[in-house]
C-alpha cells in the first residue's frame, strides 16, 4: 500500500494529459483508500488530483467565454456594417432651379462612319493570263494613261500571230499576182504577131487591196492586245489598293470574288458615309455644316457639309454606328471633307458631329423645367421670391427642342428669371411642386447651361 502511493506521489506533468481520460476513477479509489485510513500521502494525492480536475474545467470555461466575446463581436461589426451601407445619404430639400437663357441654340446628332475618297476607280484585266510586271506601288501619285502592270496573254499573243500571218499571205498572194503579170506583159511585148492582147491590171489592184486591208488589221489587232497587254490608270489619283504580283493569275475568271487588283483613289477630296435616324432626318438638308475627327489621328478636326441625303431606308448591313439613339430605321448621309488632311487614309473612322438645327437669338429654357398637364401644353414656375422660392406658373409655347434646352416664344418668360425646378412654393396654394413631370425624367439641376440660378 505504501509502494502504492509513492508511486502516485512521483507523476511527471505528461500524467495530466492520462489522467483526463480515468480522473473520475483515479479519484475514487484515492477517495476509497483515504476513507479507509490510509496512509497520509493518498490525502494528499487526491487534494492534488481534484485541484488539476478543477483546474482543468476553469480553462474550458474560459476558452468558452472567450470564443463567444468573439462571435458577438463579429456579429455586432456585421451589424454596423449593414447598418452604415444601408443608411441613406440625408435628403438636400434646397429647391432645384435654373434659368431662363439667350444665344445660340443647336441640335446635333453624332455619328460613326468609314472614310472614303471622293472617287475610285479599279483597275482589271481584260483578258486571262498572268502579271508580267508590276511598275507602281501602293501610295504612288499617277496619272491617267500610266501603266500600272502588264499581262501575259496566250489569247492575245495567238490573235496578233493569226494577224501577221494573215498580212504575210496578202503579201505573198500580192507578189505573185505582180509576177504574173510582168509575165504576160513580157509574153506581150515579145508577140511580133500583134495578136496577143494588153495583160489586165486589176488582179493588181485587187492584191494590192488585200495587203493593205490586212496590213489595217494587222494594226489593230497589234493596238487592241497592246491596250489589253497594258492595264493603264484611268484618271489621276493615289494608288490605294496594290494586290498585283507578278505571276499572278488574272482576267475575268481570276478575279470573280477576289480584291482590287489595284485601285486608284482622287484624295483630293474625301467623304465620310453616316447613318442618320427617322427620327432625325427630316432636318438633315443639302449643304448643312458637320465636324468631322478622327480617332486615330488626335487633335485633328476637320469641316465638312451634307452632300447628299439617302431617299430608302439603309439595309442592317449597310448601316454603320449611329450614337443618337431612337429607332433601328436609318438612312445613309454622305458628308464631304473639301481639304482633307494629308494624313487621312481611306478606310479610317470618323466621328461626325452633324450641325441639324441651328437658331441664333434664341430664347431658351431648360427642358427639365418644362410641365405639362395634357403633353401638349407647356408652363414653367417662374420664382417671385427668392427668400422663400415662391412661384408662379406661367404657359410658354415651345417653338423646338433637344435633349437639354427648349426654344421658347418671348414674353411670358424673360432672359434671366429663374426657374423652379423642383421644391419651392407656390404662389396659389403653398404646395411644393416636384417639378419636371413632362419632361419626363429625374428631378436633377442641369450642368450644362449658360448660367446657373441656383438660391443661396
Amino acid at each position: 500500500m505504501t509502494d502504492q502511493t509513492n508511486g502516485n506521489n512521483e507523476l511527471e506533468p505528461s500524467a495530466d494529459k492520462q489522467l483526463g481520460a480515468s480522473s473520475t476513477n483515479a479519484l475514487d479509489v484515492i477517495g476509497a483508500v483515504s476513507a479507509a485510513g490510509a496512509d497520509p500521502t493518498a490525502d494528499e494525492a487526491y487534494a492534488k488530483l481534484k485541484e488539476r480536475r478543477a483546474e482543468r474545467r476553469r480553462k474550458k470555461i474560459r476558452r468558452r467565454v472567450i470564443a463567444g466575446v468573439v462571435v458577438l463581436a463579429v456579429v455586432l461589426l456585421a451589424v454596423g456594417a449593414t447598418m452604415l451601407l444601408s443608411r441613406q445619404p440625408e435628403q438636400n430639400m434646397e429647391p432645384v432651379t435654373d434659368a431662363v437663357t439667350r444665344g445660340t441654340f443647336t441640335t446635333e446628332v453624332d455619328a460613326k462612319g468609314s472614310l472614303q475618297p471622293l472617287s475610285s476607280t479599279v483597275a482589271t484585266s481584260e483578258v486571262d493570263g498572268t502579271i508580267a510586271e508590276v511598275r507602281v506601288a501602293e501610295g504612288q501619285a499617277v496619272k491617267k494613261g500610266d501603266v500600272l502592270f502588264t499581262v501575259k496573254s496566250d489569247a492575245v499573243d495567238q490573235s496578233v500571230d493569226a494577224a501577221a500571218k494573215a498580212l504575210n499571205s496578202a503579201k505573198a498572194s500580192q507578189k505573185d499576182a505582180y509576177n504574173a503579170y510582168n509575165q504576160q506583159v513580157d509574153a506581150y511585148n515579145a508577140d511580133d504577131s500583134g495578136m496577143a492582147s494588153l495583160p489586165d491590171k486589176s488582179t493588181l489592184s485587187a492584191a494590192d487591196s488585200a495587203v493593205a486591208q490586212a496590213q489595217e488589221d494587222y494594226n489593230q489587232v497589234v493596238a487592241d492586245a497592246d491596250a489589253k497587254r497594258q492595264v493603264r490608270a484611268q484618271s489621276d489619283g493615289t494608288v490605294i489598293t496594290m494586290n498585283a504580283k507578278v505571276g499572278a493569275m488574272v482576267g475575268p475568271r481570276a478575279q470573280t470574288g477576289t480584291d482590287p487588283l489595284v485601285q486608284v483613289a482622287d484624295l483630293s477630296q474625301m467623304k465620310v458615309r453616316i447613318q442618320v435616324d427617322e427620327k432625325s432626318i427630316e432636318k438633315v438638308a443639302r449643304d448643312q455644316a458637320a465636324t468631322i475627327t478622327f480617332p486615330a489621328l488626335e487633335g485633328v478636326s476637320l469641316a465638312g457639309t451634307v452632300t447628299n441625303i439617302a431617299s430608302i431606308s439603309s439595309t442592317a448591313t449597310d448601316a454603320g454606328s449611329y450614337d443618337g439613339g431612337g429607332s433601328g430605321v436609318t438612312y445613309a448621309v454622305d458628308v464631304l471633307i473639301p481639304q482633307p488632311d494629308p494624313r487621312l487614309k481611306s478606310g479610317m473612322t470618323a466621328q461626325v458631329s452633324l450641325t441639324i438645327e441651328k437658331i441664333d437669338d434664341a430664347l431658351m429654357v431648360p427642358v427639365m423645367a418644362l410641365q405639362s398637364d395634357d403633353g401638349e401644353h407647356y408652363y414653367v414656375n417662374v420664382e417671385t421670391d427668392a427668400s422663400t422660392h415662391a412661384y408662379e406658373q406661367r404657359d410658354v409655347t415651345v417653338k423646338t427642342r433637344n435633349d437639354d434646352l427648349a426654344v421658347v416664344e418671348p414674353g411670358s418668360v424673360d432672359e434671366g428669371d429663374v426657374l423652379v425646378i423642383s421644391g419651392g412654393m407656390s404662389a396659389d396654394d403653398g404646395s411644393g411642386s416636384t417639378g419636371a413631370a413632362a419632361a419626363g425624367g429625374e428631378v436633377v439641376a442641369s450642368t450644362d447651361r449658360p448660367a446657373s440660378a441656383n438660391a443661396e
